[in-house]
């Protein structure tokens, strides 16, 4: 046994290293990507959602690369799937969709 007390001395601090390397990188990495595959596998037609550029629109299409976003009325857009960043909240909605109906109520008053 005292022939491998300086074989586990000098192996143990790799040993720390590995498991912090697994706990503060690996896993976390590994659980990211799960919930990444499956807010890929919840998009569904008429989702709205916002892209990685900050484009905000409402699904139309989705095929196994891409996703045809609709971005404005009659206005569409094919973006990359990797491109959706995340599902629009509706605290997001409320103060784009205020600001909308201020122009517009601002446009009409002016005409």
């Amino acid at each position: 046994m005292q022939q491998f007390m300086p074989l586990i001395n000098a192996a143990w601090p790799f040993l720390l290293m590995i498991a912090i390397f697994y706990f503060l990188l690996y896993r976390p990495q590994r659980r990211e990507k799960s919930e990444r595959k499956m807010f890929l596998e919840r998009l569904g037609r008429n989702s709205k959602v916002i892209t990685v550029g900050g484009l905000y629109g409402t699904v139309k299409a989705i095929k196994n690369e891409w996703v045809l976003l609709q971005i404005a009325p009659k206005v569409e857009i094919k973006v990359a799937k990797a491109a959706i960043h995340k599902f629009q909240s509706e605290e997001e909605e409320e103060p784009v969709a205020k600001e909308i109906e201020a122009e517009q109520e601002a446009a009409n008053r002016d005409a």
